[in-house]
Order: C-alpha cells, then structure tokens, then sequence
C-alpha cells in the first residue's frame, strides 16, 4: 500500500497544476462580490428550484438572484488578469 502511494505522489508531480479559467472562477468571483444576506437567500432559491413543485420567489429572494447575475455578467466582461494570461501560453 504504501509503494502505491509513493508511485503516485511521483506520478502526479509529472503532470502540471492547472488553474481553471473559465466560468467556475466567474462565478466564484461574482460570489465574492454578493454579501452573506444574499448569499443565504441563493441558498435558499437553489432549495426551491430543486423542490418539486417549483415554487415562486419572493422579492428578496428575486433581488438576491438579479444580484449574483450583475455580479457574473461584470466578471465576464473583466479583462483577463495576468497571471491567467500567463498560464495559457
């Protein structure tokens, strides 16, 4: 058992890291830009999309969702940073 171990941990070390660039680190940084009151109502509006049957959102709840998509649209109108450009060469 632990032989295996050792031959992929040196296994794993030939291949590189690779940092994800697209629309997970958009939507990880749009997260960062919603305080915690909407992040705990986008809890909430992924509870009731997934209930059977969908029920309506409240005001709030629509807001908090109108939020995180302004917040993803800006994100992915960002320039790309530099160090995302230097990976991708």
């Amino acid at each position: 058992m632990r032989s295996i171990r050792r031959r992929l941990q040196k296994l794993s070390r030939s291949f590189p890291t690779l940092q994800d660039t697209g629309p997970e680190l958009w939507r990880v940084a749009a997260l960062s830009h919603l305080s915690s009151e909407d992040l705990f109502l986008l809890r909430d509006v992924n509870a009731k999309q997934n209930s059977s049957p969908v029920r309506p959102l409240n005001e709030l709840e629509s807001r908090a969702l109108e939020a995180y998509y302004s917040a993803l649209e800006l994100e992915s109108r960002r320039p790309a940073s530099s160090e995302l450009n230097a990976s991708s060469r």
